[in-house]
């Protein structure tokens, strides 16, 4: 399997400056109507087709069941935000 990288890119490398508040991994097609209805709404974790959704508010756990926690790379570990939800 390979790894995800979210945030920045490993060949050149380089980061992103800005803040990620949430990310979704999909084995369903999603329709525009449908991500925008549901881009301010947090993944609970079982919706149909999700197979991995992380919130990032203070760890990098997976809300599915699937249970893919992430693993910051030593030089890129980022800072979480203090955000409140929607």
């Amino acid at each position: 399997m390979a790894a995800l990288v979210a945030g920045c890119s490993t060949s050149p490398a380089t980061t992103w400056d800005g803040e990620l508040d949430e990310v979704r991994i999909w084995s369903t097609v999603r329709t525009a109507a449908e991500i925008d209805a549901l881009r301010l709404v947090e993944a609970r974790g079982d919706e149909s087709g999700l197979v991995a959704a992380w919130h990032f508010d203070g760890n990098y756990d997976d809300a599915t069941s699937n249970a893919a926690t992430l693993t910051p790379t030593p030089a890129n570990v980022p800072v979480f935000s203090k955000d409140t939800p929607f």
